[in-house]
């Protein structure tokens, strides 16, 4: 049988075209995405910035440059700039004195309502640099030498947490005692005294419904004094439980 002959086919030496014709193509894409990604929304930077100003109260913080584009510059040659840079730290005051007018208006509220105990100077309410503080004398909360909590204290309490839970703050129960040694059998020293004073109260602010990661408690014994304790007048003052309502933005 006769075999047939192949004519072997010449090598194509141009296909290397198909694969520099796709990875062109791929590049184009590319630059095109890039690009597109790359341009600046005007409309939508109007819509951010209009909102950012309201919510800050700073309706002149952020401007629009209406020559602002991608590459552009200005009639000066200099780029274009899409927005002013807020001025945080005046973002910061101006929080810081809202929520100093809010702690004040707390203040006064509480003052009001609790005005019998307010003026024999069983409670004393004050706004200072640390933020809301709230002395509260130990024979309204407690009988001497003791961390129980009395009946008397369960009113003025309940009404503090009534005025504080709505707020988010956080709260630090610090207790105090006077500089004479305690000497019972139920604590071994004035820390330990003011320790658990401090956490009894938070333990009944936690029961009224404020939030337990707003709450902490710490004792100071009687390291820090508001009177001399040369007397019995100063040392009834030193002898106290505070309740300090912090502020979130320090200026």
């Amino acid at each position: 049988m006769r075999r047939k002959h192949y004519i072997e086919e010449p090598d194509n030496h141009d296909r290397w075209l198909i694969s520099y014709a796709d990875f062109i193509t791929l590049l184009f894409a590319f630059f095109v995405v890039m690009y597109s990604i790359s341009s600046v929304n005007t409309n939508k930077y109007t819509q951010l910035t209009s909102s950012l100003g309201s919510a800050f109260n700073q309706n002149s913080a952020l401007m629009l440059n209406k020559y602002a584009a991608v590459g552009g510059s200005t009639g000066n040659g200099s780029k274009p700039k899409i927005f002013s840079p807020l001025n945080l730290t005046k973002l910061k005051t101006d929080r810081h004195n809202r929520e100093k007018k809010n702690m004040t208006a707390i203040a006064g509220q509480l003052t009001q309502s609790l005005a019998p105990l307010v003026n024999i100077g069983k409670i004393d309410i004050t706004v200072n640099e640390h933020g809301l503080m709230i002395n509260l004398n130990d024979s309204l909360l407690f009988t001497p030498g003791s961390a129980e909590l009395s009946e008397n204290a369960t009113a003025p309490l309940s009404e503090i947490a009534a005025q504080l839970q709505t707020q988010s703050n956080p709260i630090i129960v610090e207790g105090h005692t006077d500089n004479t040694p305690i000497s019972n059998r139920d604590y071994r020293s004035n820390w330990e005294l003011s320790a658990i004073r401090a956490s009894r109260l938070v333990g009944l602010l936690s029961a009224e419904g404020i939030a337990e990661q707003r709450l902490s408690a710490t004792g100071y014994g009687a390291s820090r004094p508001i009177a001399d304790n040369i007397d019995e007048a100063g040392k009834a003052k030193n002898r106290r439980v505070a309740i300090i309502v912090g502020y979130k933005n320090l200026p």
